[in-house]
């Protein structure tokens, strides 16, 4: 799905992108804020179902005299959906990783997310390669791991979940397929999603965006999602389904 880091250049690739192209879609704001503002990717939804997690997590960690939550943020971007969900929550320590560095400047500035925080411009799978067991309370991926084939995230699962605390929750927000769809018969319906939706974006810009889908975006369906999280050994704690319309879903794990 389209998201921060495939909004980059879109104003100035224009409708044709090659494949390298569309892959290094990863700097520019100003489109990604416009979706924020007409919530066409349901960030308000999405955000208010991480505040729920966040919030119960940090009652939990009160109740036991653990203090304030250690958080890792995937796909960060500018920090503002987790500004949004740890806003009612004390922050210990927040690690936010992403692949633009503008964004990551943005979100130093930020309140919200503490004072002990720290940021790694790279890809994912590296930043979460040599992750310290039960490191942190809270890992967030919003919108990231759906660039990543079947395989890749499985071991980044993996490595999610050994950084998990005894209470800790990993939150994922994603586009997803239907059960049974096919990756193709997806792309179709958020094309016409993106094209008979998305108004207040130029006609060029949809049809850019749509082709960036085409490229590079890999949803798994929801039962794929759950599968693959137990088959990294963590805890049989209930998976929580939160906000789901036929395109955007979180659970916490």
């Amino acid at each position: 799905m389209l998201d921060r880091n495939g909004l980059d250049q879109i104003g100035r690739l224009g409708v044709k992108m090659s494949n390298s192209q569309s892959g290094e879609l990863f700097q520019a704001w100003d489109l990604y804020e416009s979706i924020i503002h007409f919530n066409w990717m349901c960030h308000v939804e999405l955000g208010a179902f991480l505040a729920e997690v966040a919030g119960k997590l940090s009652q939990v960690k009160a109740n036991r005299g653990e203090g304030g939550l250690r958080v890792l943020d995937l796909g960060c971007g500018d920090g503002a959906m987790a500004a949004r969900g740890l806003s009612n929550c004390l922050v210990d320590r927040y690690v936010g990783v992403d692949l633009s560095q503008d964004a990551l400047s943005k979100l130093m500035l930020r309140d919200g997310l503490g004072e002990d925080r720290r940021v790694v411009c790279g890809d994912i799978r590296d930043s979460v390669r040599d992750l310290e067991g039960g490191a942190f309370d809270l890992v967030i991926s919003s919108f990231s791991l759906h660039h990543f084939s079947s395989m890749e995230k499985k071991t980044i699962l993996g490595s999610i979940s050994r950084s998990l605390s005894p209470v800790g929750r990993f939150v994922w927000i994603d586009v997803y397929r239907g059960e049974g769809e096919a990756r193709e018969g997806y792309i179709d319906r958020i094309a016409e999603e993106i094209r008979n939706h998305w108004h207040q974006m130029p006609v060029a810009n949809r049809e850019a965006s749509v082709e960036h889908i085409r490229e590079c975006d890999f949803p798994e369906s929801p039962s794929w999602m759950l599968a693959a999280w137990a088959a990294t050994g963590a805890p049989n704690a209930p998976v929580e389904d939160g906000y789901r319309n036929a395109f955007y879903g979180s659970w916490a794990f």
